[in-house]
């Protein structure tokens, strides 16, 4: 599969065939979970890599409880109550995906097609990212796309990118298709990609995507309904197991 826990070689992606890079995820634990969208985490035996698995979840345990306060800024930001979006039924089974990622030193051709990772936007809320603070990542400020995780028109050679600086200490935050539909369009899905020069070395990120349940019930936000500027009114009501099939 294109996503979910395990490892990816390079052009094993569906979505993502000309890319550089290669990849291996975790999950968080679907055992006895009615409904995962996928099943547990490949783990390589202890004896082969002692201490992985422990590291790992260690991390994943402080991503969740720092995405747990960014949720809560994102309330803040909305007008809404501190904790709204700690109700029941919204994040308490959410299937996060912590990934790691090699890009291969091979130099991106954006023009023919090849990049460390094509232009997309990620689905989901958001997307926590540390890397090795090597040059590639880039954004598009500018992008006003139709809100899909990823369309030709992202490529477009018209577009403006500009760089994004490692710093020392601190996440990258890319936030994700579902966050701008559920807000309307307050918060903008982040257009990004990643390109490598012509003396780029191997590159290594660590990306945490951060997902509501799939049977959360996704209405346009209080106070959101006037923000989709220029577009149609509010989308219909969705969850995030119906948006991921439908823009997938």
């Amino acid at each position: 599969p294109s996503s979910g826990p395990g490892y990816r070689a390079t052009a094993a992606d569906a979505n993502f065939l000309r890319d550089n890079r290669e990849s291996y995820n975790i999950g968080w634990d679907t055992q006895g979970c009615q409904g995962a969208p996928y099943g547990q985490t490949p783990w390589p035996a202890e004896d082969q890599v002692p201490g992985f698995r422990a590291a790992c979840e260690k991390y994943a345990e402080i991503l969740c409880r720092k995405s747990r306060q960014l949720r809560r800024g994102f309330a803040q930001a909305l007008e809404l109550q501190d904790d709204y979006f700690d109700a029941p039924g919204l994040f308490d089974r959410g299937p996060w995906l912590l990934g790691m990622v090699h890009y291969h030193a091979t130099a991106s051709d954006p023009e023919g097609g090849r990049f460390g990772i094509a232009p997309h936007q990620d689905d989901g809320i958001f997307t926590l990212l540390h890397t090795d603070g090597a040059p590639g990542l880039q954004v598009c400020p500018a992008w006003t796309g139709s809100g899909v995780h990823r369309e030709d028109a992202m490529k477009d050679p018209n577009l403006e990118w500009v760089d994004v600086d490692m710093l020392e200490g601190h996440w990258v935050v890319n936030l994700g298709t579902l966050l701008s539909r559920w807000s309307n369009g307050f918060f903008k899905a982040t257009l990004h990609r990643v390109v490598l020069g012509d003396a780029a070395g191997d590159r290594y990120s660590v990306p945490f995507f951060y997902e509501a349940n799939l049977d959360a019930q996704i209405s346009c936000l209080q106070g959101c309904e006037a923000w989709r500027d220029g577009l149609p009114p509010p989308l219909p009501d969705t969850t995030p197991g119906d948006l991921m099939l439908e823009l997938a």
